[in-house]
């Protein structure tokens, strides 16, 4: 640039006449000799770099060496023969070189790495949601855990507060004989006895609403299908434990409660009333148990 400043002041590389011949001087030839020379050297730097890099980066050297060759080349052409666009045809062809060689190349790098770390998120995301899995679930018997209970609570206290609660109820379980289970026969009969009442329930409710809230406690949320037919449910399952208390298998006591819009402003008291008849509940089939044995 200040050599063309200059150039207008005092012509040292090129003039135009008043007739529009255009005219050379010594020093244009040493300019381009120059830049011959500067793009050529740093194209053997290039190539010499190609022995010490890595090789992933040889064909980006490669490319950036032939960018210099090609203009220094075209340089040349350039003295030569001064009409012809040389100086412009080696920027398009160098241009082009650099652009197929390095700048794809270096997109689909961008897009494999991209790519990578789409696969790492998601794998990330499998991971949290194996171990959100696990958390949610019962190791024992299978069902959600206590930690998945608490989070439904927050659901539809969230669901009472907003007044969008519809069509819900729970029904509180108890195991029955855990403790004298562990003491007589020890704990792994008394998992046994667990696993077989969470396998109860389940042919009734479905496992995803479903809770081991404690030892020998679950709770079930009905909503849905399940809320709509509790009572034709409730009733079969009564019938099976009726039968468990003669034949001596499993007996689970239970209680039911519906929530009742604009007097149950949360959960607890929904399952609170659920409780209190589940214990009704297993007193009676204590003394049932008792009538049978």
């Amino acid at each position: 640039m200040v050599i063309l400043v200059i150039n207008i002041f005092n012509p040292i590389v090129f003039s135009v006449d008043q007739q529009g011949m255009y005219h050379i001087y010594l020093f244009r030839a040493v300019l381009l000799i120059i830049q011959s020379i500067l793009f050529f050297a740093s194209s053997l730097y290039l190539l010499h770099l190609m022995k010490i890099v890595d090789k992933n980066m040889h064909l980006h050297i490669l490319a950036r060496a032939m960018f210099g060759l090609i203009m220094a080349v075209m340089l040349l052409l350039h003295m030569t023969y001064v009409p012809a666009p040389f100086y412009s045809i080696g920027c398009l062809i160098a241009t082009c070189c650099y652009y197929k060689f390095i700048v794809e190349n270096l997109k689909d790098d961008h897009y494999q790495e991209l790519d990578r770390l789409l696969r790492r998120e998601q794998e990330y995301k499998k991971q949290i949601n194996n171990i959100e899995l696990i958390a949610n679930t019962d190791p024992l018997t299978g069902v959600k855990s206590a930690r998945a209970y608490s989070e439904a609570i927050s659901e539809i206290d969230d669901l009472i507060l907003k007044d969008k609660l519809q069509e819900f109820g729970v029904i509180v379980f108890d195991v029955n004989n855990l403790k004298s289970t562990n003491d007589k026969y020890g704990h792994k009969m008394g998992d046994i006895l667990l696993m077989t009442a969470a396998r109860t329930i389940i042919k009734y409710f479905t496992d995803n609403d479903l809770y081991r809230i404690g030892g020998d406690e679950f709770v079930v949320m009905l909503k849905g299908k399940q809320f709509t037919n509790r009572k034709m449910i409730l009733a079969d399952f009564e019938t099976e434990i009726e039968n468990n208390v003669k034949n001596k298998g499993v007996i689970i006591a239970s209680g039911i409660s519906i929530y009742r819009p604009r007097q149950d402003t949360c959960y607890r008291l929904i399952f609170e009333r659920a409780d209190l008849r589940m214990y009704d509940c297993k007193a009676l089939l204590k003394v049932m148990e008792q009538s049978y044995h």
